[in-house]
């Protein structure tokens, strides 16, 4: 027992050392604070507070915490804050039903023509002013189009929804609007979804790895710049996916069926941000797809936004498939913003022209279908 408790002793010793020389070291570096490291006394972790409340309160439209049964939105009545894509804050107003954009009741008015728009962040318009998002950009389109008429577009948007998520919202919600027409634009939520990874050290109790400035540095220096993927990961990571994805979409298929609503499907933009904004222009969705395939053959490590990019085009061939199978129409927004995709701020949301071309390749088709 004594040779036990020595041990113990000692071990006990070596670890306090090794904590306290990070600390000392660290504070030499960063600053005194840092002593305190794991602590509410760290200035460092106040800073680090400070920094997210400011992120919060300029893209506070990306925080939502009405839950739903499966899936969230916001409280009705009040003001978010986003900035743009030059870092201009401005307001988002908040409707009394918790979507984006101005009030609207449930009863559809005699003579309108409604449109319900599905989708996460690039429907809900981040990023963008209200009169800068896609929704928007239809509604005036149809409207100016056809004087006669009146255009309703509803922008059922809400910001990391999955089409599980979406399936949900669209039963609760957007069944009971009676809406003419019922549009999807979303695949990227879907492609990177990813089980969470259990930190290195999860043996210890959760309240404890945070503390000891030891543990975060071996886990930084064994973890820093090796978050690659192989092909094996790859096919790991897209294994149901697919499944999953098709699945949700043939059920909002069948629920317009039955409603007598005509559903329209679009392909979504995106970009991996491996090739940096000003280089973007005049590359193709395709062209970046086949660069990420070839890395990924010949080097057999691809980034994690790489990783979610190659599933998002898997996605996106089997909606085109599904589309064609089930006959739906498909809105090709892909194509029409294929020669543009530096309109993309970052990997999928989009600037006031790229909301016009999405709007016009919907209002394209629209159109179409009215006049047949």
């Amino acid at each position: 027992m004594k040779k036990v408790l020595s041990c113990f002793i000692v071990f006990l010793i070596c670890c306090v050392s090794i904590e306290l020389t990070f600390r000392i070291f660290f504070a030499f570096k960063i600053g005194t604070d840092i002593i305190f490291y794991g602590t509410r006394f760290c200035g460092q972790h106040k800073k680090e507070q400070e920094k997210q409340a400011k992120f919060e309160e300029n893209h506070s439209v990306m925080f939502h915490k009405n839950s739903v049964g499966n899936y969230s939105k916001y409280f009705p009545n009040q003001n978010r804050k986003d900035k743009d894509e030059n870092g201009e804050v401005f307001e988002v107003v908040i409707n009394g039903k918790g979507f984006r954009g101005r009030d609207f009741q449930t009863k559809k008015e005699e003579g309108t023509t409604r449109i319900v728009t599905l989708g996460a962040s690039s429907t809900f318009g981040y990023y963008d002013r209200e009169n800068e998002t896609y929704p928007f950009y239809l509604e005036k389109m149809l409207n100016e189009k056809f004087p006669q008429k009146h255009f309703e577009v509803i922008n059922l948007g809400i910001p990391h929804l999955k089409s599980e998520n979406i399936l949900s919202l669209f039963e609760k919600e957007a069944l009971e609007l009676k809406p003419d027409f019922v549009t999807f634009y979303e695949g990227i939520n879907d492609a990177a979804s990813a089980e969470k990874k259990k930190p290195m050290f999860g043996f210890l109790p959760e309240k404890l790895q945070g503390r000891f400035m030891a543990l975060a540095f071996v886990e930084s220096m064994l973890t820093y710049n090796v978050e690659t993927f192989s092909q094996q990961d790859f096919e790991k990571h897209l294994t149901g996916k697919s499944q999953i994805f098709l699945s949700n979409l043939e059920k909002i298929n069948e629920l317009c069926k039955e409603n007598r609503i005509i559903f329209l499907l679009a392909n979504q933009q995106a970009k991996s941000e491996t090739i940096p904004k000003d280089k973007l222009q005049g590359i193709t969705y395709e062209q970046e797809t086949e660069q990420i395939l070839q890395k990924l053959k010949t080097q057999n490590k691809i980034s994690a936004n790489e990783l979610y990019f190659l599933t998002h085009s898997v996605l996106m061939k089997d909606l085109e498939k599904f589309a064609s199978e089930n006959k739906i129409p498909l809105v090709n927004v892909i194509e029409s913003l294929n020669q543009n995709r530096h309109y993309l701020t970052s990997w999928v949301h989009l600037n006031p022209k790229a909301n016009k071309i999405v709007a016009g390749t919907f209002y394209e088709k629209i159109v179409l279908l009215i006049k047949n």
